[in-house]
C-alpha cells in the first residue's frame, strides 16, 4: 500500500508529488494487490510521472498540472481520480470499473462555492470506466467568461467506451422550456481516427 496525504496549505505551494527535470514512478509494474492512495497535486514541470492506481481502495484525490514534462496516470479495477482544480496529463487510462471525477470538492477549500474543472489529455484508452461531470443547464456562462461546466478535451486519440454521469446543478430549476441541450460541449477529442464511445 502506498499512501501520500498532503498536509494543510498555508506557506507556498505545496504537492504530493513534483518533478521538475527527474523520473517518478509510482507502481511500475501495476500491481493489482498495491493500492496506491494520493491526497494531493501533481506538478510536473519537464520530468517524468508515471503512476498506477488499481483497485477500489485506489485513488487520487488532487490536480495535475503539465508544462512540457510527461505524466501518465492509470486508473483500474474501480480506482478513482477526484480531479480538485484544472489539471493535464499526457496518457490517461480508465478500465474496469475505474471514476473519473469531477465533483470532488477543492482540497483546501473552507466555503461551499462550486468549481468547475478542465481536463486536458494528450490520450485517452481504457473502458467500462464512469466519467462523472457536472454543469448549470440553467446558466452555462460563456466561452469568453466563466464557463459554468466541467470540460475534457483529449488532443490525440481516444478509444474505448465510457459511462457519463451528469450532475445538474440546482437540478433542472429555471431552464427555459424550449432547451433541451447544453450550448457547450463536456467532451472534445480532436483526433480524426478516435474510436472513443460515450453513452
Amino acid at each position: 500500500k502506498i499512501n501520500m496525504t498532503l498536509g494543510e496549505k498555508g506557506k507556498g505551494m505545496i504537492y504530493a508529488l513534483k518533478s521538475k527535470e527527474g523520473i517518478i514512478e509510482i507502481n511500475k509494474d501495476q500491481n493489482s494487490y498495491l493500492y496506491t492512495q494520493i491526497k494531493g497535486d501533481i506538478d510536473n514541470e519537464k520530468g517524468t510521472i508515471s503512476s498506477s492506481f488499481l483497485g477500489n481502495h485506489s485513488f487520487l484525490t488532487g490536480a495535475s498540472t503539465l508544462k512540457t514534462g510527461k505524466t501518465d496516470l492509470t486508473f483500474g479495477n474501480g480506482a478513482t481520480w477526484n480531479i480538485t482544480g484544472d489539471s493535464k496529463v499526457t496518457n490517461l487510462v480508465l478500465s474496469n470499473g475505474s471514476k473519473l471525477d469531477f465533483t470532488h470538492p477543492d482540497l483546501f477549500s473552507s466555503d461551499n462555492n462550486i468549481s468547475f474543472r478542465q481536463l486536458t489529455a494528450g490520450t485517452l484508452s481504457g473502458s467500462n470506466s464512469t466519467l462523472r461531470m457536472k454543469i448549470n443547464l440553467a446558466d452555462e456562462g460563456t466561452q469568453t467568461g466563466q464557463l459554468n461546466l466541467d470540460q475534457m478535451t483529449i488532443n490525440g486519440q481516444a478509444t474505448g467506451a465510457y459511462t457519463l454521469a451528469v450532475d445538474f446543478i440546482n437540478g433542472l430549476e429555471g431552464i427555459a422550456q424550449d432547451k433541451y441541450h447544453s450550448e457547450n460541449w463536456l467532451i472534445r477529442q480532436e483526433s480524426a481516427d478516435s474510436t472513443v464511445t460515450i453513452t
